[in-house]
């Protein structure tokens, strides 16, 4: 999570809140969510815009997809152990900001 706030310039914590509670099956893959109250993350939300969907910060299932098909990986909106492996791997060779 710090690698990804890192890369998209927002404040570094190391923690994604503010996710959705109803999502919350759907991003098991993630385990750095802190916060279940729908606020939303700075995180998520400039993921977002990158990903060119609406930025509200929560991860849900049109945001996910998104990210799937970026990552090359089946778009079933589910953020799993595959959706967090092809993530990390393009967090860890720094190509997601130039990349994307």
């Amino acid at each position: 999570t710090e690698l990804l706030q890192k890369q998209l310039g927002v404040v570094s914590d190391g923690e994604l809140w503010g996710q959705a509670p109803e999502w919350k099956a759907r991003l098991w893959g993630v385990t750095s969510v802190t916060s279940w109250d729908s606020k939303g993350s700075p995180a998520i939300a400039a993921l977002e815009q990158r990903l060119g969907v609406a930025a509200d910060g929560i991860a849900g299932p049109v945001t996910i997809a998104a990210l799937q098909t970026k990552l090359g990986v089946e778009p079933d909106t589910w953020w799993g152990s595959v959706t967090s492996r092809a993530f990390q791997k393009v967090l860890n060779e720094k190509t997601l900001v130039p990349r994307w």
